[in-house]
Parts: structure tokens; sequence; C-alpha cells
């Protein structure tokens, strides 16, 4: 049971440049520059991360105070909590709240830990559901929103491995290789060929890449022969009888990525 590996569209009809706001990109910029966790910066942090002149960064952050979606604390600049309702309205048009969280719910009780949802974007694995429950055994304190690296951690290998070949071989080629811990694999050879292996065992283990003691387990959502997204999970290296918890967390996770696929939920994507 491998993972499909997607295949280059071709035929798609380009961006009009000339219908691009390059203002309203801009304004983005700023908001992404919030992406690590960092709460507040200042005008002058702001403009050094996008690049931006100083004038610039003033007038964005201001038009951005004006509409709600960034608050002036002192000299610093934070989100409001307005800006969730850009990802609520991304959830609830998407029905995850019926139809994706229920079955995290399920198969994270069945498992005894968390299950999280995660979609490519970009660089970074994103995640967009997430389910854990009391007596979980541990969670990395992710919640929806979070993203992590694609290529020491399971999530973002199961992603990685989706991808049209040439498309992520110039993506492995171009992403920096950090160490995360001393068991982190950083010979891009040799991330690429375990790819390969996770392609063709359609399921991802990575064990103390990215956390240490940490296992990350990761499985493809598949629809028409494309992977839309994975569903993963943690393991203690430490647990007793690992091998056999291992075993069960992959097999719980394809249950879970099978309901969603029957039950239609991200078809659409």
């Amino acid at each position: 049971m491998g993972i499909p590996r997607q295949v280059r569209q071709t035929g798609d009809v380009a961006t009009d440049r000339s219908e691009v706001s390059k203002t309203f990109r801009k304004g983005l910029e700023v908001l992404r520059c919030y992406r690590d966790a960092t709460p507040g910066f200042t005008l002058a942090e702001i403009a050094k991360r996008t690049g931006f002149d100083r004038a610039t960064t003033r007038r964005l952050c201001f038009t951005l105070v004006e509409e709600g979606f960034m608050i002036q604390a002192d000299r610093s600049f934070l989100l409001s909590p307005r800006i969730l309702t850009l990802a609520g309205s991304f959830l609830q048009a998407n029905d995850f709240g019926h139809s994706v969280q229920p079955v995290l719910n399920a198969h994270a009780s069945q498992l005894g830990g968390e299950i999280t949802l995660a979609i490519r974007d970009g660089e970074r694995a994103l995640y967009v559901a997430h389910s854990v429950t009391i007596d979980s055994r541990i969670s990395l304190g992710m919640t929806v929103g979070s993203t992590l690296p694609m290529m020491p951690t399971a999530v973002g290998r199961v992603l990685l491995a989706g991808m049209a070949e040439d498309e992520r071989s110039v993506l492995v080629d171009r992403l920096p290789m950090r160490s995360y811990t001393e068991a982190t694999l950083l010979d891009k050879t040799q991330l690429l060929e375990n790819l390969r292996g996770v392609e063709r065992s359609g399921f991802a283990m990575v064990e103390g890449e990215f956390e240490g003691g940490i296992c990350g387990i990761a499985v493809p959502i598949v629809s028409e022969n494309r992977v839309l997204g994975t569903l993963g999970t943690n393991i203690p290296l430490g647990i007793k009888g690992l091998k056999a918890k291992q075993d069960d967390a992959i097999a719980t996770l394809r249950m879970a990525a099978a309901n969603l696929h029957r039950l239609n939920a991200l078809s659409h994507w």
C-alpha cells in the first residue's frame, strides 16, 4: 500500500500578473512574520523581516490595526483574535466540525494518543485539525495553525513522498538541512532514498529526528490517486512494546484515513 506520487499538472491557466495586487501581497507578508509564534514585533523588526521600508511597514501595520487584525501595544504590534476568523471560515466552509473532527476524535480515543491532520503549505506542514485524549501518552503541544518542518518529521515526509519526483527533488535541494537532534538526517541523498521508501511502504516513521525520544508516524490521506494530506501521531521511544505500538498506530491512522476518504470529507481540496 504505497503512496501515489503526484503527477505534475500541465495546462493550468497562468495567473495574469496585472490582476495581482502588490499592496495586498505586502500586507500578507506582514502577517507571515508571525508564523514562528513570536507574539509581537516593532515596526523596525517587521521592516527587517519583510524587507519593506519603514514608511511602507508603518502604513501596512496601521491599516491592519484599523481593520482589527492587529493590536498596537506600546512599540509592539501583535495579532488580534480577529485573525482567527479567517481560519474559522475555512474550517466551517469545509465542515471540519461535523465530518473531520469526529473521525479524528474516535480514532484518537482508540489509539490513546493524539492524531493530527496536516497539509502541505509551501515548504512546511500545516496542522488543520487536531485531536488529543486526556490520557494521551505524549503531545508536542501543537494546535491547529501550527507548522512543522517537512524533512525531519513524519507528516512532512509523507507530504514530500506524495509530490511529483522532480518537484520533490527541487524542494529538498532548496531547503536548508537543520539539525534538531543528534539523530536528524542531514544527508540529502539519504533523505531522498528515505522518501522513496516512504512512497513504497505507504507510511513514514521518524525516530528522534525532530524531538529527542519521540517517534513520529504518519500515513497519507489519498483521493483519486493523489495525496490530500496526512494523519500523524507521536509515540515515546522508551515505551514498553514499542514495535507493537508502532504497528497499532499505523493501522489506526490508516483506518482514520480510509474513513475520511469514505466520507469524501477532503476531496474538494
